[in-house]
């Protein structure tokens, strides 16, 4: 008899405690939602071969976004020379590819007259409306010349 009352009493404690749990509206009851969205950089890229000094490359960037896009952020930095870094702030415009679906912004950069093996690092910086960004940190040495970071927020390269 005490082990009937025992599996009756823990049946009991069982049923109480899965009545109260509902898993259905748990994610509902618990998440709150923002409505924001981050940026994403799809590529940054370039398919230019030729880094010496004068030379115009162009660097591509795909990216899209579930919320309003503000403006794109281009660092240009010249290792040892300062007095050339580059910034500049381009505001959206659309420029949807079917395809990537992605927007892409292309970016012309002239190559300064610095000394053969001079590191150059560009990066990007998407901007939404809501505040939210997206860059990357990822940065890849290049001694070659030959372009290494192809996919991400940074690229590297050394003149030639």
């Amino acid at each position: 008899m005490k082990n009937i009352s025992k599996i009756l009493f823990l049946g009991l404690i069982a049923i109480a405690v899965t009545s109260c749990y509902n898993d259905d509206l748990w994610l509902d009851e618990n998440a709150e939602e923002t409505g924001r969205s981050t940026p994403v950089i799809a590529s940054f890229t370039t398919a230019d071969g030729d880094y010496s000094p004068g030379s115009e490359i162009t660097l591509d960037l795909r990216y899209w976004s579930n919320d309003s896009i503000e403006q794109v952020d281009f660092f240009a930095q010249v290792d040892g020379h300062p007095e050339l870094d580059d910034l500049r702030v381009f505001p959206y415009e659309e420029a949807y590819s079917a395809l990537s679906r992605t927007d892409s912004l292309l970016i012309d950069y002239t190559v300064p007259n610095v000394p053969s093996g001079t590191e150059f690092e560009f990066q990007v910086v998407v901007r939404n409306v809501n505040g939210l960004t997206a860059t990357l940190d990822e940065v890849r040495e290049s001694p070659t010349g030959v372009v290494q970071g192809r996919d991400g927020g940074v690229i590297n390269f050394e003149v030639e």
